[in-house]
């Protein structure tokens, strides 16, 4: 008979073994982001290749630990957790950004972005809901193309091994403890950051990702499966970082509130973990 004491050594070894594998493929974009190459400037590529790198971790840890893959969520789940997923943070970032434009702390102001759409596709006369309409359907399944590599990792491997020894809260701490490390290399040298210092951006972003952790934890159990947090993954990704983003301009006082570095969306996602919190007591197994 396995002692609980063996899960639990066994876990925490696959769970070093799945952190050292992370940083061995992060490193040619940590070095490449130390050497004062930003995401932004470089491309989407070494972007698309950070993301990534949790996810192969996961199956390959998977892979030399159970020779199977299976246990990652490969099974869609439910529709109503994939509507949420896409649904959830489209309706936040909606809430935050109209709040924004209204209070006056930024400005609505599509135009700059539908020239530089419109320069991009060769298309004369796209209008802001075309625009809108392309995102959420074709952009959002190309965001999952990335937002897939990261949810394979934390989501689809890590919290179906820490949901067998530790409660649902356990789950999350750990969880986002892992993902904010992760994202510490890109934020301090990798140009992933707003204009405001940096302890405000580090406090800011680990609310940010806490919430967000909260959020894609709960759904990722609930659902069994692990499209619904890559979909939301996607369609956060999407409609802040190349939509809402790139049409409102913000006031030199309003900075620290929009974005993934603002109050804003921290406090948004914030209250939705809340919410979400409150479900996941509910579940079975916690």
């Amino acid at each position: 008979m396995v002692s609980r004491q063996m899960v639990t050594r066994s876990l925490w070894f696959q769970f070093l073994v799945f952190a050292l594998f992370i940083a061995l493929l992060s490193a040619p974009g940590a070095l490449s982001m130390a050497a004062g190459r930003s995401v932004y400037t470089e491309g989407r590529l070494l972007a698309l290749v950070l993301m990534w790198a949790p996810g192969i971790s996961g199956i390959l840890v998977k892979w030399i630990f159970s020779r199977n893959l299976a246990g990652i969520g490969w099974r869609p789940g439910k529709f109503r957790y994939s509507l949420f997923a896409y649904a959830c943070p489209l309706i936040v970032a909606g809430c935050v950004y109209g709040c924004v434009w209204w209070s006056g702390n930024a400005t609505f102001s599509p135009e700059p972005f539908l020239v530089s759409l419109r320069e991009q596709l060769g298309q004369p006369a796209i209008t802001l809901f075309q625009a809108f309409v392309w995102f959420g359907t074709i952009g959002v399944v190309i965001s999952l193309l990335s937002a897939l590599g990261e949810e394979i990792g934390w989501r689809g491997f890590l919290v179906p091994l820490l949901a067998k020894n530790y409660t649902f809260s356990a789950v999350v701490w750990i969880s986002w403890a892992a993902w904010y490390l992760y994202h510490l290399p890109i934020i301090l040298f990798g140009g992933y950051h707003s204009h405001e210092s940096l302890l405000f951006n580090l406090i800011v972003f680990a609310i940010l990702l806490f919430a967000l952790t909260v959020i894609l934890t709960w759904l990722r159990l609930v659902s069994g499966s692990i499209w619904p947090p890559a979909l939301f993954h996607a369609a956060h990704n999407l409609f802040v970082q190349s939509l809402f983003d790139k049409i409102t301009t913000p006031n030199p006082s309003g900075d620290w509130v929009t974005g993934e570095f603002g109050v804003g969306l921290a406090l948004g996602y914030l209250v939705t973990a809340l919410w979400v919190f409150k479900r996941a007591s509910r579940l079975s197994n916690f």
